[in-house]
């Protein structure tokens, strides 16, 4: 398992965590893939959350990270997109955000203002 873990994240552009109640629970699998995406490939994380039709404050989110990635947004060393389980969004983050793209985002913070997330119809106006 490790080794096919290892191989897909090597051959990948970004990482798409769902982030529920219980992710943050997962010891094995969950801290190795952020370690490794994070620390080895320098990779963004495309971190989605399917309780949330928008998020304009990552930082409240904090009770969903699993120890792996709190840290590593702590210590400057992740660059993470919070956003929303919705298509719109999916789709926009992952057409956007890879490892080539070193400009957004910056830090373990990003997110999508709200004049983005209204026009995706996940705020009202």
């Amino acid at each position: 398992m490790r080794r096919s873990l290892v191989a897909r994240l090597n051959n990948s552009k970004h990482m798409v965590l769902v982030l529920t109640t219980t992710t943050k629970n997962d010891t094995d699998w969950v801290p190795f893939e952020i370690a490794h995406a994070v620390d080895v490939c320098q990779m963004p994380i495309i971190a989605v959350y399917p309780d949330f039709d928008s998020i304009l404050a990552p930082a409240d989110l904090a009770n969903y990270w699993p120890p792996a990635l709190a840290s590593r947004i702590t210590n400057g060393k992740a660059r993470v997109i919070h956003i929303p389980f919705k298509l719109p969004a999916v789709l926009d983050a992952i057409a956007q955000f890879g490892v080539s793209n070193t400009a957004y985002p910056t830090n373990g913070y990003g997110f999508y203002n709200r004049e983005t997330q209204v026009g995706w119809g996940l705020i009202k106006p």
